[in-house]
């Protein structure tokens, strides 16, 4: 399209991370994998945190980036939650071991 990312819409692609991650980071690697950026943005209706797997190249003199953006903020909510849940489950069985040793 001949625009930067960040100038794309209405400039919703404009994040600090998103900025660090292909003018710093990608120069340096020609591949990666599940690198994430959070942000928050009046653009998107709440928290949104994406994956960014990543692939560089140079194409005669001009470096192309083969970027995949996937919204997983709703995985990490999930995730969020079921380490909330595997917390209280100890608790649940550490409270039970103590119950049955007061009970023997």
């Amino acid at each position: 399209m001949g625009q930067l990312i960040y100038d794309l819409g209405n400039k919703q692609w404009d994040i600090p991370k998103l900025r660090e991650l292909l003018e710093t980071i990608l120069p340096q690697k020609a591949t990666f994998d599940n690198y994430e950026v959070e942000h928050t943005s009046p653009h998107w209706q709440a928290h949104h945190a994406s994956e960014c797997p990543a692939n560089s190249k140079m194409l005669g003199k001009e470096r192309v980036i083969l970027l995949a953006i996937e919204d997983i903020t709703e995985r990490k909510e999930t995730e969020i939650g079921l380490e909330k849940a595997h917390k209280e489950l100890e608790t649940f069985a550490t409270e039970l071991k103590r119950v049955a040793q007061v009970k023997n």
